[in-house]
């Protein structure tokens, strides 16, 4: 099972995973993942204790249904917009969102946008993300494993295509030191 990324990319650049799946040093349990972008040197960077201070993100950025399913809920709560859908014994859940742009009842495909990252307006200080969670048949599980990541995929294309050519430069290498013997 593959899902969608939730968080649509920004022109080339892709969004990233900033925050898992893990028990945080206050007790809690983080269900879920956190996205953003990662920053440009020529960016400024978050002045916010949350942050590790490499990533960005741009308010309004969409935000996507990561499989087909029924809303089940899109409301405003304590901490900005939230959406949930339900289907193929997936529930995922959406929060920190802005700009509503599904209802209860309606159903969705996959890269459907669901609203657009917007601002946590909770005390903490976190910047903008996507807060993203997964439960499968009724358990809550760790989304990323299942996340289609490009970033992820380009690394093991771009990794795979060097590994590639090595062998091949080896080969030859090989070959001509031993056509030469």
């Amino acid at each position: 099972m593959a899902l969608v990324f939730p968080v649509s990319k920004k022109g080339s650049r892709m969004p990233v995973i900033t925050d898992g799946w893990h028990l945080r040093s206050s007790g809690k349990f983080h269900y879920g993942i956190d996205a953003m972008y990662r920053r440009l040197a020529n960016e400024p960077a978050l002045n916010t204790p949350w942050s590790t201070k490499n990533y960005i993100a741009f308010p309004n950025t969409p935000i996507l249904a990561a499989h087909a399913g029924k809303v089940t809920a899109a409301e405003y709560i304590g901490t900005g917009g939230r959406v949930r859908i339900v289907g193929g014994g997936l529930e995922t859940a959406y929060m920190h969102l802005t700009n509503l742009a599904v209802k209860v009842g309606q159903v969705v495909a996959a890269g459907t946008v669901l609203g657009a990252m917007g601002e946590n307006p909770k005390e903490s200080g976190d910047p903008v993300h996507l807060h993203f969670e997964l439960s499968k048949d009724g358990e809550r599980v760790d989304p990323e494993p299942f996340l289609k990541d490009p970033i992820y995929l380009n690394r093991y294309i771009f990794g795979g295509s060097l590994i590639i050519l090595l062998g091949v430069a080896i080969y030859l290498g090989y070959k001509i030191a031993y056509d030469k013997a």
